[in-house]
């Protein structure tokens, strides 16, 4: 067993730790290069730790196991080592630990998509290091703020945070982490379309990796020069890549840095024209990243091989099992992708009613002892009146007395009253959120200032009035539900349509308890807070969701609406764009240009189309455009069009078409039209073939 006094090091020469000014243990550097045996070492160590109580040293270990968690992509456990981590550290004070345990378990949520704990996570670790400085774990947070914004698609954020990471690193500190940030500056620059300094930066990453043994990353890295080789068009570099990073992946027995070892190479061997070997190194690919639940690399890897399959003409039913599986990823991920951050106004208006209810209790249980105390002071005062029925005088003295202490209990007891409903009153008034009484018929008792404001009228001309008067026809019959809802269940929460004094339609999430007061009538308060902008926000972020960010039209994710808002029985017809010899317009007059022409070309589809038509962009340069309610007339018709129209677009292009067949999936269809649009191209380019072959000096586009 390892001793506590060989836990950790921070030499400026050591390879494992690459100058690190942070406690580590032994066992962490080790989980580098042995991430398996490293967790099998670890519980029996933890355990020990644990029983001798040694804090310090159970986080240690912690973190060790979360870092050979993350080595070998398992993020579920990660997070439960970081979490465990922050734990331990907490107990044995140590901020410095504390900070990195919630980086560490911010790093797995975020690579589980939970952003929001993400962020929080790194709020808190922020918080830590404002006590306890370290510009190690500073630029550590920056790190892990860097990958949430890649992940969000900010990524010019994304290379704000890298940099600012980079800066506050001096000389050869934290090498491991400054080539992190620099594989992060590589990414964002090749998003943003600087090719030449990502370039640069991945050289710099990769010259840093050299000095310490980080096989993950170096994987990592090695993925970037692969992607930048297949940029430039250097398939030997491609393939050298390819099989690096497949040797450390099954160095580090890590599934996804395998599956992207045999991306990288079923790319390189579908660019050198080799479609045999690409779908099976791709297919190997799918397979680990399906495994491992990686759908977005799984959906990324299944594009490639349905455009693959398709141009070798493999069988329909293999090109469609493609194509139903990568249309249903693309639907979790959009499911996945809506927006995680919980609304935590439920949360506070809980709080809030329990601080009331507390506070109601008190002033209860108050006045009640109050009473108590009073009761027994009244009934000693009848008994020493019985008592002392002989001596009349002192009897009345001694009432006198104990009446003037009764007096002076029961006003204190008023003013407590008078101050608890003086405080309730003050809270009614001075609440920003809609405070509302109603009777079970809906008809207001009471309104606060803030709720007479939005409806535009005084408080008191809104009492007898019923609820309904201000909501809109569409909201009335919803509210006589709530008014039923609330009778039978005594609770109700939900959103209420309600037409402000300005007379726009304003959005009200109210949470109403229904009150029974066994001397009185029934009566429900409610509260509520306008959601309106949220509401606005939240369609508004769904209509961004469906549409493509630089042509206007729509995506991918709706296809899936598309096809439900269709009857099973439905008629309807796709027609397939693929521009041609696209990548030369890119390659030739740059990406600003061919961006340009996508949105040119997505309008040059929408003027051409009827308005229930949808136009759509697949991705890259191919687009679709989808008929409801066609027929072989319709289709023709709007395909001859687009044909006809040909030299008015912004690019040559090619068009494949099908309509709708015995009730087939939205999929089948497109997969139909995409294997038309193909065969529509080979015949084009069969003469220009046959030309080739009588004169050798003859081109044939590509």
């Amino acid at each position: 067993m390892l001793v506590a006094s060989a836990t950790w090091s921070a030499q400026a020469d050591d390879k494992g730790s690459a100058a690190s000014s942070l406690p580590r243990h032994a066992l962490e550097d080790k989980a580098l290069n042995e991430p398996e045996q490293v967790l099998r070492q670890l519980p029996v160590l933890i355990k020990e730790a644990r029983d001798s109580r040694n804090s310090r040293e159970l986080a240690l270990l912690l973190l060790a196991q979360a870092n050979a968690c993350r080595v070998i992509a398992d993020w579920p456990c990660q997070r439960v080592a970081g979490a465990s981590a922050v734990i331990a550290s907490q107990a044995a004070n140590d901020p410095i630990l504390k900070a990195r345990s919630l980086i560490l378990e911010s790093r797995a949520a975020i690579a589980m998509q939970d952003f929001t704990r993400g962020e929080k996570l790194l709020g808190e670790a922020e918080l830590v290091l404002k006590g306890s400085p370290s510009p190690e774990l500073s630029a550590d947070v920056y790190l892990a703020y860097s990958s949430l914004s890649n992940s969000l698609g900010k990524h010019a954020l994304s290379a704000e945070y890298a940099q600012r990471g980079l800066d506050v690193l001096p000389g050869d500190l934290a090498l491991p982490t400054q080539a992190r940030l620099l594989r992060n500056l590589a990414r964002a620059q090749a998003q943003l379309g600087m090719a030449s300094k990502s370039d640069e930066t991945l050289v710099r990453a990769q010259v840093l990796t050299e000095r310490f043994d980080d096989p993950k990353l170096s994987a990592e890295i090695l993925l970037g020069s692969a992607r930048t080789a297949r940029v430039a068009g250097n398939i030997d570099a491609q393939v050298r890549t390819g099989k690096r990073v497949l040797e450390l992946g099954s160095r580090l027995k890590n599934s996804q840095v395998t599956g992207m070892g045999h991306e990288v190479l079923g790319l390189a061997a579908f660019d050198a024209g080799d479609l045999s070997l690409a779908i099976r190194e791709l297919d190997a690919a799918y397979q680990s990243f399906r495994n491992l639940g990686l759908k977005r690399d799984e959906s990324r890897v299944l594009r490639e091989l349905i455009r693959i399959a398709i141009e070798q003409g493999r069988p329909r039913a293999e090109v469609e099992a493609f194509t139903t599986r990568f249309l249903e990823i693309d639907g979790e991920i959009e499911q996945s992708d809506r927006a995680k951050a919980a609304d935590d106004f439920d949360a506070r208006l809980a709080y809030a009613e329990r601080e009331l209810d507390v506070l109601r209790l008190k002033d209860e249980a108050a006045q009640a002892r109050e009473r108590e105390r009073t009761l027994a002071a009244s009934n000693r005062q009848s008994r020493m009146v019985g008592w002392l029925a002989g001596a009349t005088l002192l009897v009345v003295g001694v009432f006198y007395l104990l009446q003037r202490r009764s007096n002076q209990r029961l006003k204190a007891t008023l003013a407590l009253l008078r101050e608890s409903e003086a405080r309730a009153h003050d809270l009614l008034n001075l609440s920003a959120g809609f405070v509302f009484l109603h009777d079970v018929d809906g008809r207001l008792l009471l309104v606060n200032p803030a709720a007479a404001q939005a409806l535009g009228q005084p408080s008191e001309a809104l009492v007898g009035r019923l609820l309904q008067e201000f909501q809109p026809r569409a909201g009335r019959e919803p509210f006589a539900a709530y008014l039923d809802r609330v009778q039978a269940k005594g609770e109700d929460q939900g959103v209420f349509l309600v037409r402000s004094g300005e007379g726009d339609h304003r959005h009200w999430r109210y949470s109403s308890r229904l009150s029974e007061p066994k001397d009185g009538r029934a009566y429900v308060v409610g509260n509520a807070v306008d959601v309106t902008d949220q509401v606005h926000h939240t369609r508004a972020l769904h209509e961004q969701s469906v549409r493509d960010a630089l042509t206007g039209v729509y995506n991918r994710r709706h296809l899936e609406i598309f096809e439900t808002n269709h009857p099973v029985a439905a008629s309807w017809a796709a027609i397939t764009v693929d521009l041609d010899h696209f990548k030369r317009i890119n390659d030739s007059q740059g990406h600003d240009r061919g961006d340009q022409v996508l949105i040119d070309f997505a309008q040059f589809l929408t003027d051409r189309v009827r308005g229930d038509d949808a136009v759509i962009r697949l991705g890259g340069d191919e687009f679709l455009v989808l008929l409801a309610q066609a027929d072989n007339e319709t289709l023709r018709a709007t395909a001859g069009r687009l044909q006809l129209d040909s030299a008015a677009a912004p690019c040559a292009f090619t068009v494949g078409s099908a309509l709708r067949e015995d009730r087939e999936s939205l999929a089948a269809t497109i997969a139909r039209a995409d294997a038309s649009m193909y065969a529509s191209r080979a015949a084009a380019r069969a003469p220009l073939a046959a030309d080739a072959t009588k004169d050798d000096t003859t081109i044939v586009p590509d």
